[in-house]
C-alpha cells in the first residue's frame, strides 16, 4: 500500500555551500565544494546610515584556496519514472 506525502509548502529561508532541495526520487553524489572567506571585524548597532564608507581587508594570499581535488569517485546517475 501506498503512502501519500502531501507538502503544502516548501519554504526554505536559506541555503549555504554545498546544500540542496531535493523532492522525488534522486541521486546526488559525489558533491564538493571549495570556497574562500573573507570577514571583516566591527559593527553597526542602532538607526545608522553610513555614507562614503570604505571597508579594507588586507588579503595578501598569492594564491587564493589552491584546490588539488582529485577524488574521482564514478556513480550510476540514472532515473526512472
Amino acid at each position: 500500500m501506498a503512502i501519500a506525502i502531501n507538502f503544502v509548502s516548501i519554504v526554505v529561508n536559506a541555503q549555504n555551500t554545498n546544500a540542496t532541495v531535493a523532492i522525488g526520487e534522486n541521486l546526488q553524489s559525489s558533491w564538493n565544494t571549495h570556497q574562500k572567506q573573507n570577514f571583516g571585524t566591527g559593527q553597526a548597532v542602532g538607526n545608522t546610515a553610513e555614507v562614503n564608507m570604505i571597508i579594507n581587508i588586507l588579503d595578501n594570499d598569492v594564491i587564493d584556496m589552491p584546490v588539488s581535488d582529485n577524488d574521482i569517485v564514478p556513480s550510476n546517475q540514472t532515473q526512472a519514472l
